[in-house]
């Protein structure tokens, strides 16, 4: 049982951050699901690596190229050099071995921009090039499943990182359920996403480890 009544608007900690939101598409959507959740996974700025969540899955109709997608946020702090190396890391180890994916940049009101071809596009050993396709400038990589495509720039914003939505329950049934209830929720909304899901280890502004 939930009580509204009992809603308190608070604080949260929150961190300056830059964000690239990208698009994956594949074939089909379990394609599409393995790659946005494995590029996402293990949401690591605490250790000053690469934040990462699922937004949404789209259809089609909302895809450049008319295929499954998901929308997927990489967030770090203002190191760029770093971003586009921890970046690459996700794109190349969790994205570009699924097959027939390609990543579209769909950053809003960016800052600038990360180029992918020295951090991804020469996957291709020399044999990638780039090409217009989808209204866009893309790099296509040959792999064994021909073949990954991304586009050449992905473009990061300004934004922030952090919030919390604290709920409290009495049973395990109710942390489950209600958790699932406000996670669906939350991937209604443009922009957002949620790292750690439902997470059981409450953030602390100071540790001894």
């Amino acid at each position: 049982m939930v009580n509204y009544d009992k809603v308190e608007d608070t604080f949260f900690e929150s961190f300056d951050g830059i964000y690239i939101r990208a698009l994956i598409t594949a074939e089909d959507e379990l394609t599409v699901k393995e790659a946005a959740y494995d590029a996402t996974a293990t949401p690591s700025a605490v250790i000053g690596r690469v934040e990462a969540g699922v937004e949404a899955f789209v259809d089609g109709d909302k895809t450049p190229d008319g295929r499954p997608g998901a929308i997927v946020q990489f967030w770090l702090t203002d190191d760029l050099a770093k971003f586009e190396k921890e970046l690459s890391y996700r794109i190349r180890q969790d994205i570009l071995v699924k097959p027939f994916t390609r990543v579209f940049s769909i950053t809003e009101n960016p800052v600038g921009a990360i180029g992918m071809m020295e951090s991804v596009g020469h996957c291709g050993d020399g044999y990638e090039w780039e090409i217009e396709e989808f209204g866009r400038k893309m790099i296509n990589v040959p792999i064994a499943v021909p073949d990954f495509q991304i586009e050449s720039e992905l473009a990061y914003a300004e934004g922030i990182m952090g919030g919390n939505f604290w709920y409290m329950c009495s049973t395990k049934e109710a942390v489950l359920k209600t958790g699932r209830i406000i996670i669906d929720t939350i991937m209604e909304v443009d922009g957002v996403c949620t790292p750690f899901g439902i997470c059981s280890a409450a953030s602390k502004p100071e540790t001894n480890f």
